[in-house]
């Protein structure tokens, strides 16, 4: 095989080129290369009632656990029988879609907004409250979780 020095030529440009690309262009894994949000686990959850509107309300302290692949954004929280998906980010605030339950005839609406911290999270839950027999009301509570077991990674925490 012969090549001509213009062929060379062409080769080595192009070969240097693809190398100055290489390192000018971000690569598309490098966004793991630092450290990823990590929150999942379980939590020891006090809950404390902020506001409420309804009649015989009742708020229970509850373990959440938290299903997140470290650098997912997706997320699952169960609280008791509350399950609710959504998203967190880097810094660690997260929002929940609002999740429903129905329990004995009474139909519940949760809208959960909260942030993981290194040693837990903090989080306002909004509770809508229908049921045949009684007025629509809601609540608010906050829970606060303690972390068991490895610290979250918060990579932009502030």
């Amino acid at each position: 095989m012969h090549l001509s020095i213009y062929t060379l030529r062409t080769v080595l440009v192009s070969s240097a080129f693809a190398s100055l690309i290489t390192l000018v262009a971000p690569h598309p894994l490098s966004r793991l290369a630092g450290p990823q949000v990590s929150v999942g686990g379980t939590y020891a959850t006090a809950v404390t009632l902020v506001t409420n509107e309804c009649t015989g309300t009742v708020v229970r302290d509850n373990p959440t656990t938290v299903v997140q692949q470290p650098g997912d954004t997706l997320m699952t929280l169960t609280h008791g029988p509350i399950r609710a998906t959504g998203s967190v980010r880097d810094d660690g605030l997260f929002r929940m879609v609002p999740s429903t339950l129905s329990m004995s005839g009474v139909h519940y609406e949760f809208a959960i907004d909260g942030r993981f911290v290194v040693s837990g999270f903090h989080a306002m839950v909004q509770v809508t409250r229908d049921s045949a027999g009684a007025d629509h009301c809601e609540y608010t509570v906050r829970w606060i979780g303690t972390k068991t077991g490895t610290p979250n990674v918060i990579p932009r925490s502030h």
